[in-house]
């Protein structure tokens, strides 16, 4: 099972061509696509001969969150009920403060104050951008947008480089 490859990390752009990196992807993705179906395989077989035990397990790990749940809101009822913040042995109720707030108010008062705490989804921001740019609509409505589109190479390799497996004597590397 296991095919020994050539690592092909060292810098790519000067030694070797297209066409030879296409090769070498083709079969990095052949033995890996090979080897992954064998796991899968494996595994779907391995999980078939041990369904009761996963279930099983599955089951306890069910009974085991209800218990915990229930345990710690008898704690907490305990305290209340007592004050006493020790109620058993292993068991202790601490008071910590949580924070409680209305999202849309937060993030109000952060952008005003604070606006380090907001993050940019930049992938959102940049389908907006994208959407504002090539829309008359949006850009007579909405105020300019940071940021413009520029067109950029990007290269898409089909999945399928099977041919790319045939050495150039025309023969099957296999």
């Amino acid at each position: 099972m296991a095919e020994n490859i050539t690592d092909t990390t060292e810098d790519v752009n000067a030694t070797r061509s297209l066409e030879t990196l296409l090769h070498e992807l083709a079969e990095a993705r052949r033995l890996y696509d090979t080897a992954k179906a064998e796991l899968d395989a494996k595994r779907l077989e391995w999980e078939a001969e041990h369904s009761s035990d996963i279930v099983h397990v599955e089951s306890l790990k069910g009974l085991l969150d209800r218990t915990d749940r229930a345990a710690r809101e008898a704690a907490e009822r305990h305290y209340e009920d007592t004050g006493e913040s020790k109620p058993a042995p292993g068991v202790e109720v601490k008071i910590v403060e949580v924070p409680v707030f209305e999202p849309v108010d937060a993030a109000a008062w952060a952008r005003q104050y604070m606006p380090g705490l907001l993050t940019l989804d930049e992938k959102a921001y940049g389908k907006v951008l994208r959407e504002v740019t090539n829309s008359k609509t949006l850009t007579a409505v909405l105020p300019a947008m940071p940021g413009l589109m520029v067109a950029d190479a990007k290269a898409y390799l089909a999945r399928d480089l099977s041919a790319y497996l045939e050495v150039p004597d025309g023969t099957d590397n296999d």
